[in-house]
């Protein structure tokens, strides 16, 4: 066991790394309020624009990756007739551990969800869906698997 003067010293030594402090000085400075948390990621404001949020990927499993998989899969599809269906995904971090995606907003008790949906949104837990410019758009679409032609299927929501 440590004693306090030890741990004091190992504070001490930790703030005075510039490594540690030139991290927690980048994280105040973009880390905002934090907003939720899912099964490998913690979400928080991003404070240079009020309109975007910080998706911090855990890194609890290393063979999934879902920053990388919703920026790609942002990338590949905005373009086309699909991406209307996305929380548009700003920008990510060299290792994928952070992602800057568009800031969604929770979906009103009076708004008629859509009947149908893309086939590649097979998670329709009403938690992974929201309004962007009063559009419902998915915004955790990380773990999506792309497979075979995209179509229109039949919505089956859930809590």
């Amino acid at each position: 066991m440590l004693d306090d003067s030890r741990i004091s010293e190992e504070i001490f030594n930790r703030l005075n790394n510039p490594m540690d402090t030139l991290k927690l000085d980048v994280f105040n400075m973009f880390i905002g309020k934090y907003l939720g948390s899912g099964v490998y990621r913690d979400v928080f404001e991003f404070k240079q624009d009020h309109e975007s949020v910080v998706k911090i990927d855990r890194g609890e499993n290393e063979s999934e990756h879902p920053n990388i998989v919703e920026f790609e899969t942002w990338h590949a599809l905005k373009n086309t007739r699909w991406g209307k269906w996305l929380a548009p995904s700003r920008h990510i971090g060299v290792g994928g551990k952070l992602l800057i995606q568009a800031r969604t907003y929770k979906i009103p008790a009076i708004f008629n969800m859509p009947k149908k949906i893309p086939s590649f949104l097979q998670d329709t837990h009403l938690g992974n869906f929201s309004l962007w410019n009063g559009n419902l758009v998915c915004h955790d679409y990380g773990m999506i698997k792309m497979f075979g032609k995209i179509k229109m299927v039949d919505a089956k929501w859930r809590d």
